[in-house]
């Protein structure tokens, strides 16, 4: 076994396998924290607020575990697959990184196209 080859980077199948477990349960843990934190009632906007700011982390944290495995497939396809394999990894990487990336600019302008068809500054609501 060549430890060159992007599979490995010098760890042990064993150890990888910890490793992604460890992270999986700190981020199952964190999950399930800010569910109860969700469930109770929010006596305060500082106690709101950091609900929120707990759910962008996890968002944050998740998206990067799926890029940063997005990544590692497209190299692994790159080192060992064929071109047409390498070059299907690659765009489905770079499509889930800009689709994340897009994502709050496609809601935003949702909502003004919404504002723009259903309301009306002279009627209101229609």
């Amino acid at each position: 076994m060549d430890a060159r080859t992007p599979r490995n980077y010098f760890q042990s199948p064993q150890e990888a396998s910890k490793a992604l477990d460890l992270i999986r349960e700190r981020l199952d843990a964190l999950l399930a924290r800010i569910q109860v934190l969700k469930e109770e009632k929010t006596r305060t906007k500082a106690h709101q607020e950091i609900v929120v700011d707990d759910l962008t982390k996890l968002e944050w944290q998740q998206y990067r575990k799926r890029s940063k495995q997005s990544a590692r497939d497209a190299i692994n396809q790159i080192a060992s697959g064929t071109a047409e394999e390498a070059t299907n990894a690659l765009k489905e990487s770079l499509s889930d990184r800009a689709f994340y990336r897009a994502e709050p600019y496609l809601y935003d302008e949702g909502k003004r196209i919404e504002r723009q068809v259903f309301w009306s500054d002279l009627v209101g609501h229609k």
